[in-house]
């Protein structure tokens, strides 16, 4: 943050205010971020695990405080994001107006707080420290070191651009410049001759949008990431869900799994709204799953997108025209390939327990709660998480007829979640007690698994468009696959 965009516009906030304004909002704010800044980092770096800030809170006052300081960080980063790049002033109550000066250095105080802000680099640098040094004190050392420097540099170089910017420009000059809305460098451009200053606003252009970008993207990342990098007694997701299925406590238990007939009726409204989406698709290369890393300009990345493309569209274009192809793609693309990958790794490290497989296939006019809400009333079909309304009451539920389609399918659907659950069975009916058979190793390894259609009727199919999946699946090598 601190050397951003707002960064260009302090100049013109204190030549506004005044000089005397400026320093009294940088004794305040200086030692204030300093003292944040170090607080923050030692109590990073004093952990006895070397985590992000929410774990850390973790350790020392447990996971509600972690959870409920790490939001609170997250909206810290969106908030400095924000007061980082607003060149205006604030409102004030006229409450304040008998103290036009401190209504001043209140309304410096952002300038002046975020141009010496760069807190979401402190706890990358921390995990970087602790990871190198064996030693934790030295680790700490190098760290604090590491931010008492970088402060410093730091607060020369921004105090001597506001100074030197501030003893340059007059008054009218800085109104002038506010009316406009724009920089310092704006100002200066319109006095000194050449390109000097154009190069220098556009390099420092340049400089203000990585750095502050660069810092919320730590921060971001570091608020909301999933993988994380350090095994702890909280830790959830170490590793890529793949490689924790190679070894999750799940092998060990039966396991249902299955999806909807129709799962890409999620995207049918954001698509009709959003044609581009679909005249960009070209080659479908960008379709080509990113975990593959995959160089887009490459001759396979191209081969493999020639191969999605053939097989959904045929010779058709991708258009509004074959919508229903564009969704049966990202159907297979997010949901049923993914299904499919979960079904051979459970093939392969889970051979002994039973995988039940199903395919939620019921169509209700107004019982598909999550189809109506993504697609509107007069689509038809099943979309992604229509079965939760079939097996949860929910908000938008209302009573049914015990004689209706819909009523039967949840008595269906819970009978067999439910003798499931006690059992390891689904099968709840005492006569068709052999009905849905777990799958076979022979079955998914010749590419013919079955699964359970649920829809009016209970019936045994053949997992729909194989063919097409095992398409996805020839995109990966057998280790990057289970």
């Amino acid at each position: 943050m601190a050397i951003g965009s707002g960064i260009v516009f302090m100049p013109v906030q204190i030549g506004i205010k005044g000089i005397w304004v400026f320093i009294a909002a940088t004794i305040i704010s200086y030692p204030a971020i300093y003292w944040l800044q170090s607080l923050y980092l030692r109590t990073l770096s004093e952990s006895e695990e070397c985590n992000d800030y929410a774990s850390v809170i973790t350790q020392y006052l447990g996971k509600n405080w972690g959870i409920a300081l790490g939001i609170a960080y997250f909206l810290m980063l969106l908030h400095g994001g924000g007061y980082g790049s607003l060149p205006g002033t604030l409102p004030i109550s006229p409450t304040f107006r008998f103290l036009p000066f401190m209504r001043d250095v209140f309304l410096t105080l952002p300038f002046t707080l975020f141009s010496i802000l760069f807190v979401q680099i402190l706890s990358p640098m921390n995990i970087a420290y602790r990871k190198i040094e064996s030693d934790k004190r030295v680790a700490t050392y190098r760290a604090i070191r590491a931010n008492r420097v970088a402060y410093i540099i730091l607060a020369i170089a921004v105090l001597f651009f506001a100074f030197s910017f501030t003893f340059s420009i007059s008054h009218e000059q800085a109104v002038s410049a506010f009316e406009q809305n724009i920089s310092a460098l704006a100002i200066a451009a319109q006095v000194i001759p050449g390109a000097v200053v154009k190069v220098m606003t556009a390099l420092l252009n340049i400089f203000a949008i990585l750095t502050a970008f660069l810092g919320i993207y730590l921060g971001f990342q570091e608020a909301i990431k999933v993988i994380e990098p350090y095994l702890t007694p909280d830790c959830v997701v170490p590793k890529k869900p793949i490689e924790l299925m190679r070894t999750a406590w799940s092998n060990k238990i039966p396991m249902i799994i299955g999806g909807v007939s129709n799962e890409g009726l999620l995207l049918y409204t954001e698509t009709k709204t959003n044609p581009k989406l679909l005249n960009d698709l070209g080659d479908c290369r960008f379709v080509v799953p990113m975990e593959l890393n995959m160089d887009r300009d490459s001759e396979l990345c191209k081969e493999y997108g020639q191969q999605l493309r053939k097989t959904y569209y045929g010779e058709k274009d991708p258009s509004l025209e074959t919508l229903h192809e564009y969704l049966l793609m990202v159907s297979h693309e997010y949901f049923w390939f993914p299904i499919y990958r979960t079904v051979l790794s459970r093939m392969e490290h889970a051979p002994d327990v039973p995988t039940f497989l199903y395919r939620f296939d019921f169509d209700s006019k107004h019982f598909n709660h999550l189809r109506i809400l993504s697609c509107g009333k007069k689509v038809r079909g099943t979309c992604h998480g229509d079965d939760l309304s079939y097996l949860f009451y929910n908000s938008v539920a209302r009573k049914l007829k015990k004689t209706s389609r819909e009523y039967k399918c949840i008595e269906k659907l819970v009978g067999m979640w439910t003798h499931f659950a006690t059992y390891g069975n689904p099968n709840f009916d005492p006569e068709l007690t052999e009905l849905w058979q777990p799958l076979t190793h022979v079955a998914v390894e010749k590419r013919q698994p079955k699964c359970l259609n649920i829809s009016d009727d209970l019936k045994v199919i053949d997992v729909p468009d194989m063919k097409k999946l095992m398409m996805w699946e020839s995109f990966f090598g057998r280790n990057e696959l289970t």
